[in-house]
């Protein structure tokens, strides 16, 4: 289904050139000159793009915005994305600034964002300008000095001390971010801890501990969310994985379960909530510039590399740009599906 622009405009041209662009793209475009007349269009449609001049001289384009969202909120329909356009020279001028508004404004919770591939994905989104509210457990001091960074690219930013494991306190998470940001689009699930040891020698306390943070963390977060994607008919949720999860490896028993048992739960909700609008996705990272990589010998990495087709290890940056992917636009039409990123290792 094509995507409902509304374009409030009094330059004809300007107008004729993005009504030409946007229907390149298929969207649905109406068009109105008149702030009145546009607010009382949100009023009886439904849209999910509202393109305001700002120069407009009838009625200023952010007043028309600021009137556009009290209506939404009063019927209960929520927030909407919004592009104040100032009147570009050219059509691909109008396609940059629809690009980078595409994720603006919006609201995500990411789990595990305090350092490593978390981190990368929350400084990426935010730099998309995605508001971010992450979780830590033990690293406040982490969590503040990200909080500080990510506050400073322009959006709004603030961690919460929450363990992923308890399903109580993780709602309550979810419920002060919607109060703080008055919204919810994204869920990103990234906390994950690894205690790797030969089966023979596990504890049984080493295996729940690893499916409680990697597993059930998952489960958690999403369920607390997915009501408000449900209800609001939209959202998207990226699990990130692990190749570990696709081919096994030794001294992971517990790790490898719970990253195939994320997969298995990706592709069922996204079966699920489909007819709702709402996307899951998840990422499998291969060998990434991280702590845990950094940790290894110089001949472990050696092996490593032998491995990976494109003979070297991948940065965490490069996993939030899947991530990024996964969200935007560009990515609509793509749900349940496993986005391996390991420099080819396990390429069949």
């Amino acid at each position: 289904m094509p995507k409902k622009i509304l374009i409030i405009e009094d330059e004809q041209i300007i107008t004729k050139s993005l009504q030409k662009l946007l229907k390149k793209q298929s969207y649905e475009v109406t068009v109105t000159s008149s702030g009145k007349d546009a607010l009382e269009k949100v009023e009886s449609e439904e849209f999910d793009l509202v393109v305001s001049d700002i120069k407009m001289p009838e009625m200023d384009g952010i007043e028309t915005i600021k009137a556009i969202r009290k209506i939404l909120d009063e019927k209960g329909k929520g927030p909407i994305p919004e592009i104040l356009i100032t009147g570009y020279a050219d059509e691909n001028k109008y396609q940059e600034a629809i690009e980078l508004k595409v994720l603006k404004d919006k609201a995500a919770i990411i789990s595990g964002a305090s350092r490593g591939i978390g981190k990368a994905i929350a400084l990426r989104l935010a730099k998309e300008g995605v508001n971010i509210s992450f979780n830590y457990l033990k690293s406040k001091q982490s969590a503040g000095e990200l909080e500080k960074e990510l506050n400073s690219l322009g959006v709004k930013a603030k961690a919460y001390q929450v363990d992923i494991k308890d399903l109580e306190a993780v709602s309550r998470w979810v419920k002060e971010t919607k109060e703080h940001f008055s919204r919810l689009d994204i869920v990103v699930n990234n906390a994950g801890i690894i205690m790797d040891k030969a089966l023979a020698l596990m504890e049984k306390s080493e295996w729940q501990a690893v499916l409680d943070t990697n597993l059930s963390g998952v489960f958690n977060l999403s369920r607390a969310a997915i009501v408000t994607f449900l209800k609001q008919k939209s959202g998207d949720i990226v699990n990130i994985t692990s190749v570990t999860g696709l081919v096994g490896m030794p001294r992971q028993t517990n790790y490898a379960a719970t990253k195939a048992g994320i997969i298995g739960f990706t592709k069922s909700l996204a079966r699920e909530v489909a007819p709702y609008n709402v996307r899951v996705n998840a990422v499998a990272p291969g060998f990434i510039e991280t702590d845990m990589v950094k940790g290894l010998s110089d001949k472990h990495k050696e092996e490593i590399l032998k491995l990976i087709p494109l003979g070297r290890f991948g940065s965490p940056e490069e996993v939030a740009g899947v991530v990024a992917f996964l969200l935007s636009e560009k990515s609509e039409y793509i749900t349940g599906q496993v986005i391996v990123t390991d420099g080819g290792m396990t390429m069949v």
